[in-house]
């Protein structure tokens, strides 16, 4: 089974935060045919920060995924990661509803930056 694009998948976070509270949503992966949930990270660590390291220990720097991963208070940063140039996306909640939209290179963002961890 092919990944879905990266647009697809914003829109399926989407559908699935809809009517839940941001804060509960937990760091997730497309590897393959399988879409999986980081769970049991320590309060003190950070979700983005987590999700690369999960992704770096298991091997996943070397081959394509998608992820989605709680990046501020109303924010949901999903990308494409991709060895050779990854490619992100914002869904915000606004008073509104989600507003989805393309997304630089996220300033926390360092796997594949030579893999080099940023903290403890």
């Amino acid at each position: 089974m092919a990944l879905p694009d990266l647009h697809a998948f914003t829109h399926s976070t989407e559908a699935v935060v809809q009517d839940a509270p941001l804060e509960e949503y937990l760091p997730t992966f497309v590897v393959d045919d399988e879409v999986l949930v980081l769970e049991g990270i320590p309060a003190d660590v950070d979700h983005r920060e987590a999700l690369q390291r999960h992704a770096l220990g298991q091997g996943w720097d070397k081959r394509v995924f998608l992820f989605g991963v709680l990046s501020s208070k109303s924010t949901i940063t999903t990308g494409r990661y991709d060895p050779h140039g990854s490619t992100f996306m914002t869904l915000e909640r606004t008073a509104t509803g989600c507003v989805t939209s393309p997304a630089e290179t996220p300033n926390w963002w360092w796997l594949g930056s030579n893999n080099r961890w940023r903290g403890p």
